[in-house]
C-alpha cells in the first residue's frame, strides 16, 4: 500500500524547498497546454467560422507573412515540447538526487536530461498513437450505426466501447507517469520500461488508481486558486481602466495589458508550482514502489567448525 500522506507531505516540502523545479514545472506546464491547444476550439461555433475567414482572407492578401509566422509556431511548438521532455527526465534525476543526498541543481539536471528525451518522447508518442487508433476503432461502429438510423443500439455499443476505453486509458496515465522514471532511474529502453510499468501496474493498481484521484483533486483545486489568483491581480487594473477611460488620461489599453500580464504571472506561477508538485509527488510513488519488499536484512550463514568425538 502506497504512504499517501508520507508521501504528499515529503513531496511538499521537496517542491517548496528546491525552488529550482518550478522552472522545470513551468516548462511542464507550457508542453501540456501546447498539447492541450488543439482540443480548446470548438470549429463549429460562429465565432470560430468568422475568425477562420478572417484569418484566411488575411493569408490570401500577405501569404508571405502568413508563411513566416507559421514557421515561427511551428518552430516555437517544437521547442516547448522539447523543453517539455527534457523537463521530464530532469525532474525525475534531480528528485532522484535529493532523495539520495546528492547535488541538485537546474543546470545539473537539465544538462544530464539530455540523453533520456527520445526514448521518453518515444513512449508518450506510442501510447498517444495507440489510443488515438483505438478510440477511432470504437467510435467508428457506433458512428455508423448512429447514420444508418439505429440510435439505440449505437448507444448500447457507445457504453460498451467506453467500458474496455476506460480501463485501458487509466492505465495510459499510469504508463505516461511510471515509464520514464524506469528510463531515467535504470537506464532502460523503451520497451522494459514499457514492460516494467506494466507489471508495476498490475501489481499495484489499486493503489494508483487512489493516488491519481488524489492527484486530481489537489490539480482541480489549485487550477481554480490559481485562476482566482488571476481574476484578484487583475481586478484593480480593470477598475482602474475604466476609471481612465472615463476620465481620460493615460492610456487605458496599456494598464489593461499590464494588469493582464501581471495576471498572467500569477497564473503561470501557480501552474508552475502545482506541475513540479505533481511530478515529484510521481517519482515519490515511484521509488516507493521499487524498493525491495524485504524488511529483514539477510545475514551471511555462520560457519560452524566440526568437532571430533
Amino acid at each position: 500500500m502506497i504512504p499517501f500522506g508520507k508521501i504528499l507531505k515529503q513531496s511538499y516540502w521537496i517542491t517548496k524547498t528546491n525552488r529550482f523545479l518550478w522552472i522545470f514545472g513551468l516548462f511542464l506546464f507550457w508542453g501540456n497546454i501546447t498539447v492541450l491547444a488543439n482540443y480548446s476550439f470548438d470549429q463549429n461555433t460562429s465565432d470560430y467560422q468568422r475568425y477562420d475567414a478572417a484569418i484566411n482572407t488575411w493569408i490570401s492578401a500577405k501569404p508571405m507573412w502568413a508563411a513566416v509566422i507559421g514557421l515561427a509556431a511551428v518552430a516555437v511548438t517544437a521547442a516547448i515540447v522539447y523543453l517539455y521532455f527534457r523537463s521530464r527526465a530532469g525532474l525525475i534525476l534531480s528528485v532522484k538526487n535529493i532523495l539520495d543526498k546528492k547535488e541538485a541543481r537546474f543546470k545539473k539536471g537539465f544538462t544530464e536530461s539530455r540523453i533520456y528525451i527520445k526514448r521518453i518522447f518515444k513512449i508518450s508518442l506510442i501510447i498517444n498513437i495507440f489510443l488515438v487508433m483505438l478510440m477511432a476503432l470504437l467510435a467508428a461502429p457506433v458512428i455508423y450505426l448512429f447514420a444508418s438510423g439505429f440510435p439505440l443500439r449505437a448507444l448500447i455499443l457507445g457504453i460498451l466501447g467506453s467500458a474496455v476505453f476506460v480501463p485501458i486509458y487509466v492505465t495510459a496515465v499510469f504508463l505516461t507517469s511510471l515509464a520514464p522514471c524506469f528510463v531515467v532511474s535504470f537506464n532502460m529502453k523503451t520497451k522494459p520500461a514499457v514492460l516494467s510499468s506494466l507489471d508495476m501496474i498490475r501489481d499495484h493498481w489499486p493503489s494508483l488508481l487512489i493516488f491519481n484521484l488524489i492527484m486530481f483533486g489537489i490539480t482541480i483545486a489549485a487550477t481554480i486558486a490559481a485562476i482566482a489568483g488571476f481574476m484578484i491581480s487583475t481586478l484593480p487594473f480593470v477598475l482602474l481602466t475604466r476609471f481612465v477611460y472615463h476620465t481620460g488620461g493615460f492610456p487605458a489599453a496599456f494598464i489593461t495589458g499590464f494588469g493582464i500580464g501581471i495576471g498572467t504571472t500569477v497564473f503561470l506561477f501557480f501552474q508552475a508550482v502545482l506541475a513540479a508538485y505533481v511530478h515529484t509527488a510521481w517519482v515519490l510513488v515511484f521509488e516507493e514502489l521499487v524498493k525491495p519488499t524485504s524488511a529483514v536484512p539477510e545475514t551471511e550463514p555462520q560457519i560452524v567448525p566440526e568437532t571430533i568425538s
